[in-house]
């Protein structure tokens, strides 16, 4: 049986796109949170792609322009 690392973060002040390269990197589709040795709760990449897309959505509102999602 093949397993894939358990990647932990606890660092909070890392930035997203740290967590998707971690993600990438390790081969791994989510990633546990812990703050002060306590579960802060998980990453996943749906996680990342929706920030992503609000990000993008939020901004091109601001430019008076939106766009449809699937």
């Amino acid at each position: 049986i093949m397993s894939r690392p358990l990647v932990i973060l606890t660092n909070l002040s890392l930035d997203i796109k740290w967590v998707a390269k971690a993600m990438a990197n390790s081969g791994v589709s989510t990633i546990v949170v812990f703050d002060k040795g306590d579960f802060y709760g998980y990453v996943t990449e749906s996680c990342i792609i929706e920030g992503v897309y609000n990000a993008m959505r939020r901004a091109r509102l601001e430019e008076g322009v939106d766009f449809v999602s699937c």
